[in-house]
C-alpha cells in the first residue's frame, strides 16, 4: 500500500518469481480482493493498482479486467531516466539504515539481504521502471488528478501513450 495523507491511494501486489505466472497471480489477487466477501470497500479511494514480479510490472485502476492491465514506458528523456534509476537502485544503505531494515528480520533473511547488497550493482528491471515512473510524487499526483476518470461508471486510467500525447498536445497549445 502507498498511503498519501493516510489515504490508501495505491495498492501493490508483488508475487514471488517461483510462481508459474506471477503477473497473472498478482492481477488475479487484486481482482479477487474486489469480491463482496473480500475487501471491496477498501478500494473506494484506491486509484491505482500495481502488479509486480521481479522482471515484469503492470498497472490499472480498481476493478480493471485482466486484458486491460498495461505496462508503462517512458517516452521522454529515456537515457537520463535510466541513468537516474540505475544510480538510485544501487545506493547502499548507511549503517543506521541497514540496522533499521534488518533488525526485525530473521537471521537467514538478514544474511540473504546482506548477500544481495554485497553482490554489487544490479540492472534496472521493469518493476523498477514502473514503480519509479508511476510513484514519482509529481507524476502520481498528475495521474490521479488528470488521468483517472469514470467512463459510464467504470474507473479508467490513461496508458502511457495517452499520458504523453496529452502532455505534448498541451505543451504545443501553450507554446502557441
Amino acid at each position: 500500500m502507498v498511503f498519501i495523507n493516510g489515504i490508501p491511494l495505491i495498492a501493490i501486489e508483488c508475487k514471488h518469481p517461483d510462481s508459474n505466472d506471477p503477473m497473472s497471480d498478482a492481477i488475479s489477487q487484486h481482482l479477487r480482493n474486489h469480491f463482496p466477501d473480500e475487501i471491496p470497500h477498501f478500494f473506494c479511494v484506491t486509484q491505482i493498482l500495481i502488479a509486480i514480479a521481479p522482471n515484469t510490472a503492470q498497472y490499472a485502476t480498481t476493478a480493471t479486467e485482466r486484458e486491460f492491465w498495461a505496462v508503462w514506458k517512458e517516452e521522454v528523456g529515456l537515457e537520463q531516466f535510466e541513468a537516474e534509476l540505475y544510480a538510485l537502485i544501487n545506493v547502499l544503505p548507511s549503517h543506521a539504515q541497514s540496522q533499521q531494515l534488518l533488525s526485525w528480520r530473521k537471521a537467514w533473511e538478514q544474511s540473504k539481504i546482506r548477500e544481495l547488497w554485497a553482490a554489487g550493482a544490479r540492472k534496472v528491471s521493469e518493476q523498477d521502471r514502473l514503480l519509479y515512473s508511476l510513484l514519482n510524487p509529481a507524476r502520481l499526483l498528475d495521474l490521479i488528478f488528470g488521468y483517472v476518470l469514470f467512463d459510464n461508471g467504470t474507473k479508467k486510467i490513461a496508458r502511457y501513450q495517452q499520458y504523453f500525447a496529452v502532455k505534448a498536445t498541451i505543451d504545443r497549445v501553450e507554446a502557441g
